[in-house]
C-alpha cells in the first residue's frame, strides 16, 4: 500500500510539465514559423531557403524540430518547409471524425495548395514517412521526388507493440498521467532507446521535443491518435510514379530493416540505403550524412 501510495503521489501530485499553447508558441516558434488558420485550428509550418521546396514531416510523437539540423544544411540550396502535423508540436489538433490518414492528407493538401506549390519533394520520418508516401500516391502530380526515413507502412500492429504498450494508451489512468506532462527523464529514455549504443541523445535536443510533447492538449492527442484504428493501405505503394530514396537504419527496434526489402519492392523507382550504426531517427543521428546521401539523390532527378 506504502509503494502504491507513493508511486501515484508521483505520477498524480507531481509539478505539473504542462506549457500553455502561448508558452509554446512564444519560446519555440522560430523566425521561419508561420501558423494557418484551418478547421477552426491553428497550425504550424516553418518555410525558409529557396529553390524547389523540400517538405518534412515528422514521426509520431515529434515536431518539425527533428528536422532542425537537417534543414539547416539543405535550406541552402532548396527552399525548405518544415510542419508540425495537427495534434503535435505547436499544431492544434481540430475536432473531427476523418481517419488519421484521411485527416493528414486533407492538411498536406490545403498547405500545398496555400503556399501555391506546383511541386516539391517529400522527406518523411516514421510515421511522416507514411504520410509521406501517401502524398505520393495520392498527388502524383504534386510529388516529384520521394525518401523514406525508416518509414511506417507494413505490420502497423507490430510496429505499435515495438513502440510500448499501446494499448495502454486508451484508458482513464493514461489520461490522468497526461494532464501534468511527462518528465524529460522518460524523454531522455525514450531517445536513448530510438538510437543506438553508439549514440548519445543530445539533451537540448531532448529537452524542447519533451518541452512541445508537453504543449497543452499534446499528449491528449497522441492518446487519440494511437488509438485511431487506421492501418496503411499499402497498395498504394504500387502506384507510386515519382523516383524514391530509402533510408534506414540497420538496428531500428521500432520499424525493422527488413521493412526496406518491402519498400523496394512495391514501389517500382525505389535505391535504398541502410546506415550500420544507426537506429530509428537517421535525420537526428546522422543528419549530416542524411542531408548528402538526399542531395545526391535529388541532384540526379
Amino acid at each position: 500500500m506504502l509503494v502504491l501510495g507513493t508511486t501515484s503521489y508521483a505520477l498524480f501530485f507531481r509539478e505539473n510539465l504542462v506549457l500553455s499553447k502561448a508558452e509554446a508558441k512564444a519560446k519555440y516558434s522560430t523566425a521561419a514559423s508561420h501558423f494557418m488558420q484551418w478547421r477552426d485550428t491553428e497550425v504550424h509550418y516553418t518555410d525558409e531557403g529557396q529553390g524547389v521546396p523540400v517538405l518534412m514531416i515528422h514521426g509520431f510523437g515529434g515536431n518539425f524540430t527533428n528536422f532542425d539540423t537537417l534543414a539547416s544544411i539543405m535550406k541552402a540550396k532548396y527552399r525548405v518547409i518544415r510542419v508540425d502535423l495537427p495534434g503535435f508540436g505547436l499544431s492544434d489538433l481540430p475536432e473531427q471524425n476523418d481517419s488519421l490518414t484521411t485527416l493528414y492528407r486533407d492538411f498536406l493538401s490545403d498547405l500545398i495548395d496555400t503556399l501555391r506549390i506546383d511541386s516539391l519533394y517529400a522527406v518523411g520520418n516514421s510515421l511522416g514517412g507514411w504520410m509521406s508516401w501517401e502524398l505520393a500516391a495520392n498527388k502524383p502530380d504534386k510529388v516529384k521526388g520521394l525518401v523514406l526515413l525508416n518509414s511506417a507502412g507494413y505490420e502497423l500492429e507490430k510496429v505499435k507493440s515495438n513502440i510500448g504498450r499501446m494499448d495502454l494508451l486508451d484508458n482513464t489512468f493514461a489520461r490522468k498521467l497526461a494532464e501534468r506532462g511527462l518528465p524529460v527523464s522518460l524523454s531522455m529514455k525514450n531517445a536513448q532507446r530510438l538510437m543506438t549504443e553508439w549514440e548519445t541523445p543530445n539533451p537540448a535536443g531532448v529537452a524542447v521535443n519533451n518541452a512541445l510533447l508537453n504543449r497543452e492538449g499534446n499528449l491528449g492527442n497522441m492518446i487519440t491518435l494511437a488509438n485511431s484504428g487506421i492501418t496503411p493501405d499499402t497498395a498504394k505503394l504500387t502506384t507510386i510514379q515519382c523516383p524514391t530514396l530509402v533510408i534506414w537504419g540497420k538496428y531500428d527496434i521500432i520499424v525493422p530493416v527488413a521493412h526496406v526489402a518491402k519498400f523496394t519492392r512495391d514501389i517500382p523507382n525505389t535505391v535504398a540505403i541502410v546506415y550500420d550504426t544507426c537506429g530509428h531517427i537517421p535525420q537526428i543521428e546522422y543528419p549530416h550524412r542524411v542531408a548528402n546521401d538526399i542531395e545526391t539523390f535529388l541532384s540526379a532527378q
